[in-house]
């Protein structure tokens, strides 16, 4: 409940938004939310991170010549 990563803007045709972590910044992998869904976003929307990791990343994997997507992470510090 301490992370989490809103998504919004132009998609465009296809446009997809997977959000990444790693710890060693080389191996990456799709967090998931709280639900266990995988974090995937084809249209805007928010959700809690379930994993911590020390990087992440947004990876936009697919859209067209409109897509412009923001994408915002909140993290409490410890």
């Amino acid at each position: 409940a301490d992370r989490s990563v809103q998504v919004c803007g132009a998609f465009g045709v296809g446009g997809n938004v997977d959000i990444q972590g790693s710890n060693d910044g080389e191996n990456w992998f799709t967090l998931t939310g709280l639900t266990g869904h995988d974090l995937e976003f084809t249209t805007g929307g928010i959700s809690m991170i379930a994993e911590i990791t020390q990087y992440i990343r947004p990876v936009v994997t697919a859209g067209d010549g409109t897509t412009e997507i923001n994408v915002i992470i909140l993290a409490k510090g410890f």
